[in-house]
């Protein structure tokens, strides 16, 4: 028998310490108990679906948004590049206009202060001349000596003329100071908006990196496929440059499956028609290159640099990225330290991730896997500064 705190009781409790109770069989409780067990199961199974669901959706639209990124950027550049282009034209516009009408002002200024000083020495001579006759006391003298013209010279309407220079400066100061006030309000909201998207993009990154991290996979690194100038840990898990390996006098040591130019290894598994993701610490190396590479890449001589090369890798080299497929083309600047890769064989997408702010690096999309795929890591020479500490994979439990 049950009773509702779950419990399991006898025929006898059932009836002397437990009358008062709430009691079903034991048929009855294992039905009822089974029935909510198998609904709790299939709201979970349900919750996770969906949950798997939304986190591939996420990083489905993340990879996608790549070329729509690279767009948007290119746009903005040239629009923002094209308004500070306009901005300066402006501004020396705006020079240009002020000092022309400034020394337009000036001229006028200076034509109208030369015709007044005419104009007050004709009038200081007449005022001069007045007081002459105005001295005459004999009557006759005085009509005689009176001009039958006009006493006044001729002399400018001062009413038609009016000189504020000072008002135009101030108003024309202050009709640029109201616009560029509105233009700096635009930036702020602009600005604003940007840091939304920020806040957006670091949420959104970080929900696409759990889910890429959920087809972690164990890797380890091949040493019948590293250079000979390459030194492996006894873990498989570490490669680096050594400079003083020097197996090149040793054509034994040479083996069929060796990288004999690239300074490069790959890992003993390879991978098709499933998802997949690692982990590596490159730390501050001053260059590498790390990708996935098909099992018939080239490994005796130069590798050809090319979309066809079999090679989907980034080349870091001091402060950019770009791809091996397309050397010279910066596809991200900035350092990092630790790199995700996430490889969905099926879609025909090979992403890097900057696993420490969760931000997206590069993706290669749309591409045609028709064979196995290998994790490929070049840890490069010290040509560009010290550059001899390792690439290291590193399991996510130990970076949680």
């Amino acid at each position: 028998m049950l009773i509702n705190d779950n419990s399991v009781l006898c025929d006898f409790c059932v009836g002397s310490q437990h009358a008062s109770h709430k009691v079903v069989t034991v048929q009855r409780g294992y039905n009822d108990m089974t029935y909510q067990l198998g609904q709790t199961e299939a709201k979970v199974q349900r919750m996770i679906q969906e949950r798997m669901q939304k986190l591939q959706s996420t990083t489905e639209s993340l990879i996608q948004s790549e070329p729509e990124t690279k767009r948007m950027i290119e746009n903005s550049t040239r629009d923002l590049t094209k308004l500070v282009s306009d901005i300066k034209k402006t501004q020396e516009e705006l020079i240009k206009v002020v000092e022309e009408t400034q020394k337009t002002a000036e001229e006028q200024a200076k034509g109208f202060i030369t015709d007044i000083e005419k104009e007050i020495s004709g009038l200081m001579e007449t005022e001069k001349k007045l007081g002459e006759l105005k001295e005459i006391k004999d009557q006759v003298c005085f009509l005689q000596r009176y001009p039958n013209q006009s006493l006044l010279p001729h002399t400018m309407d001062l009413s038609t003329y009016s000189f504020n220079r000072h008002l135009q400066v101030q108003h024309m100061h202050k009709s640029v100071t109201s616009s560029i006030s509105q233009l700096l309000a635009l930036l702020g909201k602009l600005n604003e908006k940007i840091n939304r998207f920020s806040n957006s993009t670091d949420t959104s990154n970080e929900m696409a990196l759990r889910y890429m991290r959920q087809y972690e996979v164990n890797i380890v690194l091949d040493p019948d496929t590293a250079h000979p100038m390459l030194s492996l840990s006894a873990d498989g898990k570490q490669v680096w440059y050594n400079m003083g390996t020097g197996l090149w006098g040793h054509q034994s040591m040479v083996k069929p499956n060796m990288f004999t130019e690239h300074l490069a290894v790959v890992g003993r598994r390879g991978f098709s028609s499933c998802r997949f993701y690692f982990e590596v610490h490159v730390g501050q190396k001053t260059e590498w290159c790390l990708g996935v590479a098909t099992a018939s890449l080239q490994k005796t001589g130069a590798i050809i640099r090319s979309p066809s090369s079999g090679l989907w890798a980034i080349w870091f080299l001091l402060d950019k990225f770009e791809t091996f497929s397309s050397p010279g083309e910066s596809v991200y600047v900035g350092k990092v330290e630790h790199v995700g890769v996430f490889v969905d064989c099926d879609g025909g997408q090979v992403s890097f991730i900057d696993v420490v702010r969760a931000a997206p690096i590069y993706s290669f999309t749309e591409c045609l896997f028709t064979e196995e795929l290998y994790p490929y890591f070049n840890p490069c020479d010290n040509e560009y500064g010290s550059n001899l500490d390792p690439m290291i994979i590193v399991p996510i439990s130990s970076t949680e």
